[in-house]
């Protein structure tokens, strides 16, 4: 009977295991689709540049709260997907601190990563908010740049 039991919990173990798998293609999808959308958003908001002010419009608007809303969606996602690697640890034996926080990711030997994922994953465009920055001419041509 107790190899019925460990078989089973081996299947479990696979489940948990193609979970982890599937969070993360959600992730990395998500995360990718707002990339693109804020690239878009970025070119549009460029070629419609008056002067030196860029003019946001509805469809950028739209899609900047879009890219917001594809944002927390990739990170509720990078927490389900590093809350099930630390819960494939725990099936394994290794004993760590209970549910999803710094010291069981640091006890996992995760916390590095996450944090990595973490600020790959903060950059994104936040409607209404808007940043020009001044990029000066290196080949002294007389050219400065400005970049939203």
């Amino acid at each position: 009977m107790g190899w019925l039991g460990a078989g089973a919990d081996l299947r479990h173990l696979e489940d948990w295991r193609a979970k982890s798998s599937d969070d993360f293609i959600v992730l990395a999808s998500v995360a990718l689709v707002a990339l693109l959308l804020a690239v878009v958003v970025n070119e549009t908001l460029w070629y419609s540049a008056v002067g030196f002010e860029t003019m946001d419009n509805g469809i950028t608007t739209i899609l900047k709260i879009l890219i917001l809303s594809l944002s927390v969606i990739s990170f509720y996602f990078l927490y389900n997907y590093y809350n099930t690697l630390l819960e494939i640890q725990r099936m394994q034996g290794i004993e760590l601190d209970a549910g999803f926080s710094l010291v069981s990711l640091y006890e996992s030997r995760l916390l590095g990563q996450f944090i990595i994922d973490l600020i790959v994953l903060i950059p994104q465009p936040i409607p209404f908010i808007h940043f020009t920055v001044l990029v000066e001419d290196l080949h002294h041509e007389g050219h400065d740049a400005l970049y939203t």
